[in-house]
């Protein structure tokens, strides 16, 4: 049997074992941690789950593309749920944000609050959109590995993608409110990014979660973490420190 080598049980990795075991692979998978994820751990307190990493999951139609792959139906492994709302913003001055992914129910509230941009509200959200459609096969479908890659590339549409700009001054050039200012401003740091600094191209996250919806999990999000260990189980050795004990607890 063919031997692979994965280094890291983050999401990543565990696909990747999956996708190699699938192919006949013998993988042997090494992480440093004491669990598996990567990000995505959750906590156990008095009685309680926490998730401690994501809390949203967006674009699941990549979940099941992986499942498939595998041979496998994702709704044997994960139950996803859409909340409603998707998220509540609590602001300082007692203004709440209750953000759906319909547009009118966002527009109604951002009447109450925020009336001078309800149009640009849905304007940067059209502007969004636009951001998917032109790096989508350029960068989120498109794995660079080599030269080759790059014939996936519209140069024209690179020029259109606000790379030379900040995600903030895009959004303070597009809203007036503060509260939607900071509530643009939020979805860069899903990566860790800073909006005063990370190019405007990242104002494309919105997109994701509002125009395509996010999803939570049924029993928290490291279901998926275990998911994926089941999908791969079959030829998969484990070289970390106390997944087993993980196992256990679940």
């Amino acid at each position: 049997m063919k031997k692979a080598i994965v280094i890291g049980a983050g999401i990543g990795g565990l696909s990747s074992a999956c996708l190699l075991a699938r192919e006949g692979y013998n993988v042997t998978l090494y992480e440093k941690n004491c669990t598996p994820g990567g990000k995505v751990q959750e906590r156990f307190k008095d009685g309680y789950r926490f998730d401690t990493g994501p809390s949203l999951l967006t674009m699941p139609f990549l979940l099941k593309k992986l499942f498939e792959q595998c041979e496998k139906n994702i709704s044997d492994y994960l139950e996803l749920i859409e909340p409603d709302p998707l998220c509540r913003y609590f602001y300082p001055d007692g203004i709440i944000f209750d953000n759906f992914t319909e547009l009118e129910k966002n527009k109604e509230q951002i009447r109450k609050f925020a009336p001078e941009d309800v149009s640009a509200y849905e304007n940067f959200l059209r502007y969004s959109e636009k951001l998917y459609q032109r790096t989508a096969n350029a960068f989120i479908f498109n794995p660079l590995y080599s030269f080759h890659d790059l014939k996936n590339l519209n140069l024209f549409n690179l020029l259109r993608i606000n790379a030379f700009t900040t995600v903030s001054k895009k959004i303070d050039r597009s809203v007036s409110s503060s509260h939607l200012r900071k509530f643009f401003k939020r979805f860069t740091t899903y990566n860790g990014s800073s909006p005063f600094q990370a190019p405007a191209t990242l104002n494309v996250i919105p997109h994701v979660e509002l125009n395509m919806g996010g999803f939570y999990v049924k029993g928290g999000l490291y279901e998926i973490v275990r998911a994926l260990h089941t999908l791969a189980e079959p030829n998969q050795k484990w070289q970390g420190n106390g997944f087993n004990v993980q196992k256990q607890r679940s």
